[in-house]
């Protein structure tokens, strides 16, 4: 008798199971096409100095980058238009510089919202070769560049120490754009 209760709700068990597997129609296994794809263009791009290489900058600004290096804190690239071993007073080393930070950030609508109420002007810049975001002062100069590459990734782009004029910051986004879509 008590096998055959133990049976029955097995059967009972196993049957759900095949029939909730079959009911929700065909089920994907692994990613879909679209997430491999995301997948495939950032991977490589955490390491952005090596990834994007200083040349890209030079060609963006017209003039020479002296140092391209790689933040210790997180997953960015520092390209110095110049370089001081004592630039911060003897306190460091460093230097004007655009700074490129590849980080998981979403830029939904709160984000604009609180660019905006921090009075600067958010809007996409059609010389860019992909989705972006342009954040300008009120004055319209260009001070931080958002790439969305995908997978909820972006690279940031801005400028430090007055390294260059802000219409270079979009065109440096515009070649790093160009370099991802190869």
């Amino acid at each position: 008798m008590m096998n055959k209760k133990i049976f029955a709700v097995l059967a009972i068990l196993a049957s759900t199971v095949l029939l909730g597997a079959g009911c929700g129609g065909q089920q994907k296994v692994g990613p879909t096409t679209d997430s491999s794809k995301e997948e495939k263009k950032v991977l490589g791009m955490e390491d952005v100095c090596n990834y994007f290489p200083k040349e890209l900058v030079e060609e963006a600004i017209d003039r020479p980058i002296v140092r391209a290096e790689k933040s210790m804190a997180d997953d960015a690239c520092f390209y110095y238009t110049e370089y001081d071993e004592g630039y911060f007073g003897g306190r460091g080393a460093g230097g004007p510089n655009v700074v490129v930070v590849f980080e998981e950030k979403n830029l939904d609508d709160a984000w604009k919202a609180e660019m905006i109420e921090k009075t600067y002007i958010v809007e996409r810049d059609a010389s860019i070769p992909m989705d972006n975001y342009v954040v300008k002062r009120k004055n319209g100069d260009p001070w931080q560049v958002n790439l969305i590459v995908g997978g909820g990734k972006i690279l940031r782009f801005q400028i430090n120490h007055k390294a260059v004029a802000g219409e270079y910051l979009v065109k440096v986004a515009a070649r790093f754009a160009e370099r991802i879509n190869k």
